[in-house]
């Protein structure tokens, strides 16, 4: 194996270990998969806690420079400023590959699986409840079909502000029906003018008359075929509550 193979693939192993370690838009850490492929914690707790796969990768990504160093800029005399360039450009690499990777199997997904919530600071909800029901409700919820298909579907906001999911009617009783075209991104804007907001076990003598606001972090989607998915924003390609 010559010296500039020895200096690319040295620069490759420090970055690609990195990227191990790092969150990206769609997914865990990739890390996180390799570890739990191979029976191990990657988080203390359920995604949270302390993140156990940068104490397995950070060994790695320090020998990576050590490779580096010896292979790149010892033999071959190449400058740091440009080991740092590929650095972040493989780096870059990835996340591009990583995303594309997550779109496809999300659009590949069956059923309401292929519905994705787009995880922005956008998804929010304001609520005051009197007397035994909402006096003010507002949430804007924006939801990613990564299909082809159309879809249709019933929807619960699973907020982790309340004890209930929040449950969501057409003002005449019957449950509200939410759409998304083919490879349509929508907001879903929810008032009490078009809508009829209920909380399953919600009453005055469990609340009194309370007031609230906060992000939505996830949403239950269902349709009339026992198709149910819960999507968060923890969770990019959903799971599945089918019994």
């Amino acid at each position: 194996m010559n010296k500039k193979t020895k200096a690319f693939l040295s620069m490759l192993f420090m970055s690609l270990t990195f990227y191990m370690m790092i969150e990206t838009t769609y997914v865990n850490a990739v890390g996180d998969y390799v570890i739990e492929f191979i029976g191990l914690k990657s988080w203390t707790g359920n995604y949270t806690g302390t993140h156990l796969t940068i104490y397995y990768f950070m060994p790695l990504f320090i020998i990576g420079i050590i490779l580096v160093k010896k292979y790149a800029i010892h033999d071959l005399k190449i400058k740091w400023k440009i080991v740092i360039i590929v650095f972040i450009g493989l780096n870059t690499i990835f996340a591009l590959s990583t995303e594309a990777i997550a779109k496809n199997i999300k659009a590949n997904s069956e059923g309401l699986l292929s519905i994705g919530l787009e995880q922005e600071d956008s998804n929010h909800m304001e609520y005051e409840f009197k007397d035994g029901k909402y006096t003010k409700f507002t949430a804007d919820i924006k939801l990613t079909n990564y299909s082809k298909e159309d879809k249709q579907f019933h929807l619960v906001i699973d907020n982790k502000y309340l004890r209930n999911p929040i449950r969501l009617y057409n003002l005449d009783g019957s449950r509200a029906i939410f759409k998304l075209k083919g490879e349509e991104t929508k907001m879903f804007s929810i008032n009490l003018d078009n809508y009829l907001v209920k909380d399953g076990n919600i009453n005055k003598n469990d609340y009194g008359n309370v007031a609230g606001s906060g992000d939505i972090t996830g949403v239950i989607i269902f349709d009339d075929r026992d198709d149910e998915v819960k999507i968060d924003n923890n969770n990019f390609f959903g799971i599945s509550l089918k019994k």
